[in-house]
């Protein structure tokens, strides 16, 4: 299977000056029998942003917020 995620067009401006990115997820695949059933899935993507904030709500409600904790664990080789 032959997948390519390419940067795209900038989108509309979001804000003042600023423009969203856009991207391009394709992919091709080769089907190997004849009469052959094959599915495909797709999500959209969950970002590290996304988790961070959805933590934040949950950690602000005072049932849940009670109940967890949310610190750092550690840093990732990238940074």
């Amino acid at each position: 299977m032959d997948i390519k995620f390419t940067e795209g067009a900038k989108a509309n401006e979001v804000q003042a000056n600023y423009y969203q990115q856009l991207f391009t997820l394709s992919f091709e695949y080769q089907y190997s029998y004849d009469y052959d059933v094959v599915y495909f899935a797709h999500y959209m993507p969950y970002t590290y942003t996304d988790l961070q904030n959805y933590l934040c709500k949950l950690n602000s409600t005072k049932i849940i917020g009670d109940r967890c904790r949310v610190e750092h664990l550690c840093d990732s080789l990238g940074k």
